[in-house]
């Protein structure tokens, strides 16, 4: 199924990882103006892609602070066998629905090396140009896993080797920087407002906290995995 590649770290990423993916490029007229248009028109020529001109509306269609260009990618990266793997991260997000959230959360895992983000199928934002956006190339790089059941997917990684752990307020966590750390390990992070099902929370190893100084104030869920990846592959 081919997604839509929206703004230039996103394009660019897509040019540099996958050319043979891309089918078509979309840039603005306005385009020009921009000092680094001659090198995405230079990338574009040398693999022989089609470069379309479009009106403004078409990019504001897409999404928000698009930045006048966008393509088309028929491919995304490849999901890998965790199995064989001495180490590997997982990110699984129980219902993560806002796109800005999703794109930034694939954004930190490109960065942290983050294997494969798992999610489901229902209740969760899919690939839209707005996550492509925000998510600056990150989709080139992490392969996004969509699960018509979740539960079920963390019990084969556990079966595999994989400790999980839960980010969670609640008396029964424990504090992320002080729980001991795995080489297979599948970090659980919920939907906004709803926090993660009850079902998975009794399946994780580990419930853990951020620490902070209010306790009737949270953590935007991007931020929580952000903390949650670094505590847990440092």
């Amino acid at each position: 199924m081919s997604r839509v590649a929206v703004g230039r770290h996103s394009v660019f990423e897509a040019l540099k990882v996958r050319p043979k993916a891309v089918t078509k490029v979309f840039v603005s007229s306005s385009l020009e103006s921009k000092k680094w248009s001659s090198e995405l028109l230079k990338l574009c020529k040398s693999n022989n892609l089609q470069v379309v001109t479009k009106k403004e509306s078409f990019f504001n269609n897409l999404c928000n602070n698009h930045q006048g260009v966008s393509c088309e990618v028929s491919q995304n990266p490849e999901f890998k066998d965790f199995s064989k793997k001495d180490k590997s991260f997982i990110l699984a997000l129980d219902g993560v629905e806002d796109p800005h959230n999703f794109g930034a959360i694939i954004r930190t895992a490109w960065l942290m090396g983050v294997d494969a983000i798992f999610t489901p199928t229902k209740g969760s934002a899919s690939l839209t140009p707005t996550v492509s956006k925000v998510s600056c190339g990150g989709l080139e790089h992490v392969c996004v896993h969509r699960v018509k059941n979740l539960k079920q997917e963390i019990e084969d990684l556990k079966e595999m080797g994989f400790w999980s752990y839960a980010l969670n307020v609640d008396d029964r966590a424990e504090a992320l920087n002080k729980v001991k750390t795995s080489d297979k390990t599948v970090l659980i992070a919920g939907a906004e407002e709803k926090g993660i099902r009850p079902t998975l929370l009794k399946e994780s190893d580990f419930q853990v906290f951020i620490p902070q100084q209010k306790s009737d104030a949270s953590y935007n869920v991007s931020v929580s995995v952000a903390l949650g990846l670094w505590a847990l592959k440092t």
